[in-house]
């Protein structure tokens, strides 16, 4: 059986998957293809928008069966070794100089896989989860290069600001002032090339929503 891939804006307006069926969004990325020119959305080197498709939901028979082969098993180790990595990002954005065994094992493992489930549901507390986890590091690295002396409370202050902008996204109808957009836009290119994220449902939405929002009046900048 085939699936059509449609451009993710026309599945938008198709409404909620039937049951049994989940919509994969591929997200394109904005990339310089000549310098001075307008970024181009690009999948993977080929130009095009961010496209959809209607597949079967992932089934618990599927999981079974992946992880009675020996790839499934290692593949799941690299996704749990994943799952701690984000725990050690998210302890060393906050200051912290070690990390103990109750912050790594299957306890804290399920409370951030929790987490990471609810960051499927786009709301101003999943941005949050997946600003902490992937960009709050980089911006404090940022603002402080090009701010060097400046004190903790400032820096807490805008990275805080920084935050909030990006939990308007949550909002059904996004408007930003021009200058906003173009402060978050230099954020987001703060994220690796290669940019992966354990809160990739999440990460995909911030996207998919930030490129869609439309502007108002200016704000400030920081970087």
């Amino acid at each position: 059986m085939s699936y059509q891939i449609i451009a993710l804006k026309e599945a938008a307006k198709r409404g909620e998957p039937a049951a049994g069926m989940r919509l994969a969004r591929i997200i394109a990325k904005a990339v310089e293809i000549e310098k001075g020119q307008p970024k181009a959305a690009q999948i993977d080197g080929r130009k095009i928008e961010s496209q959809a498709v209607l597949v079967p939901a992932v089934s618990l028979g599927m999981i079974q069966s992946i992880l009675a082969d020996e790839v499934g098993k290692e593949w799941m180790k690299q996704q749990v070794a994943a799952v701690q990595d984000g725990l050690i990002r998210r302890a060393i954005a906050v200051g912290k100089n070690s990390i103990f065994d109750d912050q790594i094992e299957v306890g804290a493992l399920l409370a951030a896989m929790q987490q990471q489930e609810a960051a499927v549901r786009f709301s101003k507390e999943s941005i949050a989860i997946w600003f902490d986890s992937d960009l709050r590091m980089l911006l404090a690295a940022a603002i402080s290069e090009k701010l060097p002396g400046i004190s903790s409370d400032k820096l807490d202050r805008l990275i805080a600001g920084y935050r909030s902008d990006f939990q308007s996204l949550a909002a059904r109808e996004v408007f930003m002032a021009p200058q906003t957009k173009a402060k978050l836009t230099k954020a987001l290119a703060l994220l690796p090339d290669d940019y992966e994220s354990i809160y990739s449902a999440i990460a995909e939405k911030v996207f998919e929503k930030f490129a869609a929002a439309g502007t108002s009046h200016d704000v400030g900048d920081a970087l």
